[in-house]
Parts: structure tokens; C-alpha cells; sequence
């Protein structure tokens, strides 16, 4: 079970290291945004080109300044395919190898935290990033919504990446 263990410790490691690459390519995009506004404060479009894909990123000004400040709504976005896939993990990869490695089925493996993300990943995928009553009702991760915001946040990521470890390395 240690190997399946280290495997999925692994994966969620590469994964939040995606995740803060592309923290970082948002606080980049703020810093162009910056430097382009003191050039011509009066800029209302923000364009990026990817002259060998073919593929240009545009955005008007409000939806560049909402989405890519601190935890605008492109950090939110990012925070929910983060938690997605942690939970997809778990879910459809090693909750099955880690019962099959000691002898049960995948059903009699069972995480309280994982359960929690769970309930965050259905909220994000099936209710459009919209808290259900269950976000409301947390235990392990009840920061995650708290006077009343759905608190999606490199904060609240950060706490989540070190309670995914911890719990793996308890569960060896």
C-alpha cells in the first residue's frame, strides 16, 4: 500500500505545482496589465498572442481587472479545476488501488477530507462555482465558505494541498 501511498502523493504534488505555475502566470499577466495601463492609462483591451499556435487571449478591462487581481475570478476558476482533479484522483484512480492493495473494496475506503472535496467539486462543476446547502455545511474544510463567500482562494488552496498530504502520509 506505501508505493500506491507515495504514487498518489506524488500526482497530487505535480498537480498543485501545475496549479501554482499558473497562479504565477496570472500574477505575470497582472504585472503586464500594470505596466501597460502606466503606458496608456486610458487602455481598454489587454491582448496576448501566441504567434506559433495561432491563438490570441483577449479581455476587455474589467474583466481582465476582476479576473486577475489576488483572487479574482480566473484564480477561482483555477482553484476549482485544481480541486476537481484532486478529487477525480482520489475518486476514479487510488481510492480503488489503495482498497484493492489491503484487501477491501473501493467502497469500504473512505476519507472524511476527500468526502469534503467532494461536495466542493460538485458545487463547482454542477452548480456553476455556487455554494450548495452541503458547502454550507463543512466540518473539515469549513473555511472554504464562511460569511457567506465561497472561499476559492491560494490561501485556502495552499491549506487544502497540506491536508491532502498529511492525510496520505497517515494513511501509510
Amino acid at each position: 500500500m506505501n508505493e500506491v501511498i507515495e504514487d498518489f502523493k506524488n500526482e497530487v504534488t505535480d498537480l498543485y505545482t501545475i496549479y501554482k505555475f499558473n497562479v504565477f502566470g496570472l500574477h505575470l499577466m497582472a504585472q503586464k496589465w500594470d505596466e501597460s495601463k502606466l503606458i496608456n492609462p486610458n487602455l481598454e483591451e489587454f491582448v496576448l498572442m501566441d504567434k506559433n499556435h495561432g491563438y490570441e487571449l483577449a479581455g476587455k478591462k474589467d474583466e481582465i481587472e476582476q479576473g486577475i487581481r489576488g483572487n479574482g475570478t480566473y484564480y477561482k476558476k483555477l482553484c476549482g479545476v485544481f480541486l476537481a482533479s484532486m478529487y477525480q484522483l482520489w475518486e476514479d484512480k487510488y481510492r480503488g488501488k489503495i482498497a484493492s492493495s489491503i484487501g477491501l473494496t473501493k467502497n469500504d475506503v473512505k476519507s472524511e477530507l476527500f468526502g469534503e472535496i467532494g461536495k466542493i467539486r460538485h458545487a463547482i462543476v454542477h452548480n456553476n462555482f455556487e455554494p450548495t446547502q452541503e458547502i454550507k455545511n463543512l466540518k473539515i474544510l469549513d473555511f472554504i465558505y464562511t460569511s457567506g463567500v465561497f472561499n476559492l482562494n491560494i490561501d485556502s488552496m495552499s491549506v487544502i494541498f497540506k491536508m491532502i498530504v498529511k492525510e496520505l502520509n497517515n494513511l501509510k
